[in-house]
């Protein structure tokens, strides 16, 4: 049996149709799904205050890009999960 799934999204039309897809596995199964943006890390060598207002706003579109998500699993009765986390070093 199905106990969790894995969304990952880029806020696409394409993706859209996944986590519709996702959350009907989801009740289908009594699943939980974890949604999954991924982004490049915000380089630190851009100094701050440069870094800082950057990082915001690479924060705050990841943010937007998974906050539709949710309402799929809403409509269809299934637990979904979000967050938004820079994960990995700055590329040098």
């Amino acid at each position: 049996m199905i106990q969790n799934i894995l969304l990952a999204t880029d806020g696409s039309a394409s993706a859209e149709r996944a986590a519709d897809f996702a959350a009907s596995q989801a009740t289908r199964y009594g699943a939980k799904v974890t949604v999954l943006h991924a982004f490049t890390p915000v380089p630190s060598y851009l100094g701050e205050p440069d870094y800082s207002r950057r990082l915001y706003k690479t924060l705050d579109e990841a943010e937007s890009v998974v906050a539709d998500v949710p309402n799929v699993c809403v409509t269809r009765e299934c637990q979904m999960w979000t967050q938004t986390q820079q994960r990995g070093r700055p590329p040098v």
